[in-house]
């Protein structure tokens, strides 16, 4: 019931009465100790001073004399004083520290109470101290009850200030500010941004700072400076958040509306104080997206406030804050260029042209230089405005800013160059997010070339996008050819592009990049056509000519067709639309406009068949019938296929005879003995009468009967009784293909057929055919010839479709068909065959799983179309689940003969292997399997064929097929392997790279320095274990670019995962590598493995990044460590001289001493086949003494060295690791070791040791003792110089 201030109650209009009531409690107060006081007494005194106050707040008449007659009566000021002091400066309860504060606050207003020295500074910043501590919880309701009484004081604060008492102490008003700062924030610790007391305190607050600010504009600067971290929300860490709090938004959006509010009366003396705040906004700026883009906004907001001079400094700064050390600052640079952009097209809040021409001239060369910033996130955001900004360009009518942007991004010819190369730079770049923002300003530049649309680069750099590992390139390549074409719709090669592109990403993995296909097609197709008439938009049927190229696309486009037909369904306006295409009489494009009108209408027939009209499809097939084009028969055939149940009966049988009638004369073209057939079977099916079905398929029988006969006749001469007409390959080849199709129809087969068929296929056979004369080809002559290749393909093919009718014949068959696969010279047999046992493996299954692999033989085809073709069914297999590749036995050998293909010599067939192992590793990334994970140390024992390992490579192979799919060797075979390699890499994910670096170093190396693996045999296995150890791909990136993760827990997780991982890396690096990584290293010294400079350059790789966890490893060996860094030093010594040279090194080869073979007989090359490149020198026992060491090159030995024997006696130099002296309290190994080693002195002695030992050095053994001891003195010296230094 004292919560509130006033009272509910008249004040009395007595003053004598009122004096004494107040007197009366006062002396209560007075006569209580300290702790034995209460909320009444102070809650009393608080009401009584109301008493003195009539309704409108104005004193009572004589109120003034209150204090006077007090001290009359006895009552000591200076007491009443202290016994406050004594209640807010000890540790009372809150509540009763914050009762008080309102009573002593109440007895401030009384007049008179400055002359009396009521009002006390210390005293009153302890009412400062008890309202800062309210409101740290509200949870309770005493807590609540305390946050009330803090907005009571609060509120007679803001009252008080009308009073004189601050005028006199300015520091009181500053720290006054201070704590009303805080208490803006106080809550923060609540999470109660909704609580009315909240809210209310915080009001109250900005309240009192304003009634400051009114009395003392000098205080601005303190404001401002008090509210920054509330503007930009870094009073709290909200760095590792999953998202901003509500409460902190709260926060954020009362500050700005406070500061815009003093801002708008602040004096123009404050101009600087604002401009100081907006540096220090961009300076301390929380790096994190969503704390920069409210930054961003706030500053522009502010920047209104600024004027001419003022701005334009501001601009000035920015410009010098993008080139700042720091990669977060100059990402913010950029977000505020655009944000100021933004407001100067749209808003035009400012006259002044001088700014705004500044203005955008900073902003658009900031942006500009932020594309080539070496920070990869700076590098995207920039971009991604830049984009923005030229699509400003193209839909706003902006002069000054097309002008400016001529004149920085695209003026002259020279610099627009640069500026597009720089960008196709940035497509190709690793960055995703760089990427996607190269692209989206390539989309722009090209759609605001209006008369000329894009480049063929562009346009190829897009097609290369839509085929990215990332899914946001893959969707903005998507997007941005969508729309080149809804805003070039007449550009042939903007439709070729789109054709080929775009129809293929109803098959991606991501649904959400399906979703956008569909969208785009419906808009850039389906309703063009609907609306093509009354647009006179002729381009869609140029459009939909170029989808009917290849079997991929138009798999494609039907699939699309059936999803839209799923979800909406297809308009019957479409359907409209392209039955007037066909019937219009218009003659501009009317070949294209009629052939893409059919294409399209087949593809959407079997979705479609209610609207499509019956009567206009019989007057099409009677006017194409007659004229006998072969496109147009075979696109009706096709839809009359779809719609025959209807179609009249009378009218669909009468169709059918027609059409048997025209396959029994042999005179239709090949590709349409197909279409006939299906139409008449189909027709066969719907008919009602089942006589006439038997009729119809009776005639098929026939058909059938008089191509067996036409064969026994040409196989078998001998047998005829009457004449016979030989026919012409091209007729045989359609007896044979007609046979193919009608075995599926009719339901007896002649016995005789499938061995007749049989025999057409053996290449010894020799046959009648007519062949056309050299004179003239209409003449033909009969000639005994051998069967040729197209007549044994076709004849694979029946006896295939034979095998698809019966089962015991595809088991008779499937061996001979494997046999022939490998025997055959013929491309178009062997490509046959493929498609033939495909087909098999998808109606028997485990009929063909065992010849797997014996088809993946021909992706080492030697022809081009039959690799790409086995790619391309085994591929569709894969993705079907028929096949698999992870399967024990020789079924495994399919994934490693699959990716012979990314080295393939062609192109396309490389470019197709490539896509369709990233399809098919997308649509297994689901399972939790990786099949590059799992294969990638087997894949490196079957390249190299390496077949005596206890594991991997244990496979049963040919001769043949050894050779086919072996990349042993070095030059451009090891190329491709480590071509293989990395796209292995490539789609590996952190963890697992982490998990393959261990695999690698324990069963590899480990394996070598444990003679698991003998090093003899296992050079290449070797050289190529440690060269993708050394690879920048296998580098485990634990900090990812998570630009494409929208889900901010996500990133956390991410985040998190990385930290852990990257603790595991260095943990492994200790435990498990650097053991056997030193190990192998005394093993390759031992044998003196040429490989020691490789495996230099893992060690090296190794100390790049984990320098100080190999440090802690050789803490208690610092004799190895102090071997390894002298030899790592002589490693990069050698390979800066051959940089020097720019001579390539000869490959390290060994000779024993007293071979007959001298240096000069030690060939350079670049490329070295074979084992020789790893031999181990074989020394024999006489020259044990005589140690082997490296061959110099000729290029480097003197005329002296050239009449001596190649080999030396090492001489060490002093200072190194590896001198005796140095080395005679080391380990046994290393002592042991120095025996065996012999080095170069020429190669690891510096020029300065060189001399030493040329001038003071009798053969590096016999020394002058003084001089050792000088010598010894003087590096003593040296040394502790350097320490001292």
């Amino acid at each position: 019931q004292y919560d509130h201030i006033r009272p509910v109650h008249k004040a009395p209009t007595m003053t004598k009465p009122i004096f004494t009531t107040i007197l009366k409690t006062l002396k209560d107060l007075l006569t209580h100790q300290p702790q034995d006081l209460t909320l009444n007494i102070f809650q009393q005194i608080t009401l009584d001073t109301q008493l003195l106050f009539d309704d409108d707040d104005q004193p009572i008449k004589h109120i003034a004399k209150f204090w006077k007659w007090s001290m009359r009566k006895g009552l000591s000021v200076d007491k009443v004083v202290q016994v406050f002091y004594e209640v807010l400066s000890k540790d009372h309860e809150l509540g009763l520290r914050l009762v008080a504060c309102q009573a002593y606050l109440g007895l401030l207003f009384v007049p008179g109470s400055r002359a009396y020295k009521v009002m006390d500074p210390v005293l009153f910043r302890f009412v400062l101290d008890a309202v800062g501590k309210a409101g740290l919880s509200v949870n309770d309701e005493k807590k609540k009850r305390e946050l009330r009484y803090a907005n009571i004081v609060l509120e007679t604060i803001v009252r008080l200030y009308d009073y004189p008492y601050f005028e006199e102490d300015e520091d009181l008003s500053i720290e006054l500010l201070e704590r009303c700062a805080e208490t803006t924030r106080i809550f923060v610790a609540t999470k109660a941004s909704g609580n009315i007391n909240v809210v209310n305190l915080r009001m109250n607050s900005y309240q009192v700072m304003y009634k400051i600010l009114e009395k003392n504009q000098e205080h601005f600067s303190a404001v401002l400076g008090l509210l920054i971290s509330n503007i930009l929300m870094s009073f709290v860490n909200i760095k590792s958040a999953n998202r901003l709090p509500v409460y902190i938004k709260d926060i954020r959006e009362a500050s700005m509306k406070f500061v815009i509010r003093i801002c708008d009366f602040s004096k123009e003396e404050n101009q600087s104080h604002i401009l100081a705040l907006l540096q220090n906004m961009c300076v301390r700026c929380i790096d994190r997206a969503e704390c920069r883009n409210l930054t961003s906004e706030a500053i522009c907001k502010f920047l209104n406030f600024l004027d001419e001079k003022q701005a334009i400094q501001f601009m000035g700064f920015l410009r010098i804050l993008s080139e700042n050390k720091k990669s977060n600052l100059r990402l913010l640079s950029t977000e505020i260029s655009f944000d100021i952009l933004k407001d100067i097209i749209y808003d035009l809040t400012r006259d002044s042209e001088k700014y705004i021409h500044y203005s955008l001239e900073v902003i658009l060369v900031i942006l500009h230089k932020r594309c080539s910033d070496k920070i990869a996130s700076v590098r995207s955001k920039a971009l991604s405005k830049i984009a923005e900004v030229l699509r400003m360009d193209i839909e706003m009518d902006a002069p000054i800013l097309r002008s400016k942007i001529g004149d920085i991004l695209m003026a002259p010819d020279t610099r627009n160059y640069d500026w597009l190369t720089g960008l196709q730079r940035r497509i190709q770049g690793q960055k995703c997010s760089v990427r996607k923002s190269a692209l989206q300003v390539l989309e722009v530049i090209s759609l605001r070339d209006k008369e000329t649309g894009p480049s063929s680069g562009s346009l190829a750099l897009l097609q290369n996008g839509c085929k990215d590992v990332a899914i946001s390139i893959r969707k903005q390549a998507l997007i941005s050819l969508c729309e080149m074409l809804r805003n070039f719709p007449d550009s042939v090669e903007i439709m070729s592009t789109w054709a080929a592109t775009v129809p293929k990403f109803i098959c991606d993995v991501e649904q959400s990049i399906q979703d956008l296909c569909l969208k785009y097609f419906e808009v850039l197709v389906l309703q063009r056509i609907s609306q093509w008439k009354r647009n006179n938009d002729h381009g869609i049927w140029i459009l939909l000519n170029k989808l009917n190229r290849g079997a991929d696309i138009i798999q494609c486009i039907k699939k699309i067709c059936e999803v839209v037909h799923k979800k909406q369904g297809i308009s019957k306006r479409v359907i409209l639309g392209i039955q007037n295409a066909i019937e219009s009489e218009d003659p501009m494009n009317i070949d294209n406009r009629i052939n893409g009108a059919w294409i399209f209408l087949g593809y959407i027939s079997p979705w479609c068949k209610k609207y499509i009209s019956t009567r206009f499809i019989i007057k099409q097939w009677e006017l194409v019938s007659d004229i006998g084009n072969e496109k147009s028969i075979r696109r009706i055939l096709s839809v009359i296929g779809y719609i025959c149940n209807r179609i009249p009966e009378h009218i669909a049988e009468k169709i059918a005879e027609d059409l048997l009638l025209e396959l029994s004369r042999f005179e239709i073209p090949i590709s349409l003995i197909h279409s006939y057939v299906s139409v008449i079977n189909k027709i066969c099916d719907m008919l009602s009468s089942e006589n006439r079905g038997h009729i119809l398929k009776d005639s098929s029988a026939k058909i059938l009967n008089n191509c067996t006969k036409i064969l026994s006749r040409l196989i078998y001469p001998d047998d005829l009784k009457d004449t016979f007409n030989a026919p012409t390959i091209i007729e045989l080849s359609a007896y044979l293909f007609t046979i193919g199709e009608l075995v599926g129809l009719v339901e007896k087969i002649p016995k005789k057929l499938f061995d007749l068929l049989i025999t057409m296929v053996s290449s010894l056979k020799q046959i009648e055919l007519s062949i056309p004369t050299e004179d003239d080809i209409d003449i033909v002559s009969p000639e005994v010839i051998e069967i040729p290749s197209v007549i044994i393909a076709h004849s694979y093919v029946s006896i295939g479709k034979l095998c698809l009718c019966d089962q015991r014949l595809a088991q008779k068959c499937v061996p001979m068909f494997a046999e022939e696969l490998g025997k055959s010279r013929d491309p178009i047999v062997r490509n046959n065959i493929v498609i033939i046992l495909c087909d098999f493996c998808r109606k028997y299954t485990s009929l063909v799983d065992g010849y797997i692999s014996k088809i993946a033989v021909s992706i080492r085809d030697d022809n081009a179309i039959v690799r790409r073709q086995t790619l391309h069914l085994l591929t569709r297999l894969i993705q079907e689940d028929y096949i698999k590749w992870n399967t024990s036995g020789n079924s495994a050998l399919l994934f490693f003969r699959f990716i012979l293909a990314l080295v393939d010599p062609s192109p396309v067939v490389k470019q197709y292997a490539i896509e369709s192992l990233g399809s098919i590793h997308s649509k297994n990334k689901g399972s939790g399997s990786n099949v590059f994970f799992n294969n990638m140390i087997e894949a490196i024992f079957f390249l190299n064929d390496y077949r005596d390992h206890n594991i991997y490579n244990k496979y049963v192979q040919t001769e043949r097929e050894k050779t086919l799919f072996s990349l042993k060797g070095y030059g451009e075979r090891r190329k491709k392997r480590m071509m293989i390699y990395d796209v292995f890499l490539d789609n590996l994910e952190p963890d697992e790279k982490f998990l393959l670096q261990s695999k690698l170093v324990n069963e590899i190396l480990g394996g070598v320095a444990e003679n698991l693996i003998p090093l003899e045999n296992a050079g290449y296995i070797l050289l190529d274990t440690l060269s993708i150890l050394s690879s920048e791909r296998i580098k485990v990136n634990f900090l990812q670019d998570d630009t494409e993760i929208e889900n901010e827990a996500e990133r956390l997780v991410n985040a998190a995962t990385g930290k852990m991982l990257s603790q595991l890396q260095r943990k492994n690096i200790i435990e498990n590598i650097i053991p056997v990584v030193i190990e192998l290293k005394y093993v390759l010294e031992k044998n003196r493995s040429p490989l020691q400079r490789y495996l230099m350059d893992y060690i090296k790789y190794l100390m790049s990044d984990y320098k100080e966890e190999i440090q802690n490893f050789f803490t208690l060996d610092k004799q190895t460590a102090k071997e390894l860094k002298y030899e790592l030093d002589r490693h990069e010594e050698d390979k800066r001289k051959q940089a020097r040279s720019k001579i390539i090194p000869p490959s390290p080869r060994f000779t024993p001493r007293g071979s007959e073979k001298s240096h000069k007989q030690v060939r350079r090359t670049s490329e070295i086949s074979g084992d020789s490149l790893f031999s181990i020198p074989n020394l024999s026992s006489s020259h044990k003494k005589k140690r082997a060491s490296y061959v110099p090159s000729p290029a480097k030995r003197t005329l002296s060295e050239a009449t001596e024997s190649p080999f030396k006696v090492p001489i060490t130099p002093i200072n190194s690791p590896l001198h005796p002296k140095k080395l005679e309290f080391g380990n046994q190994y290393v002592r042991n070791r120095m025996k065996s080693i012999e080095i170069d002195a020429e190669t690891i002695t510096p020029k300065s040791v060189q001399l030493e030992h040329s001038q003071e050095f009798d053969s590096g053994t016999n020394l002058h003792k003084r001089k050792r001891r000088r010598l010894r003195q003087s590096k003593r010296n040296n040394r502790k110089r350097k320490r001292d230094s």
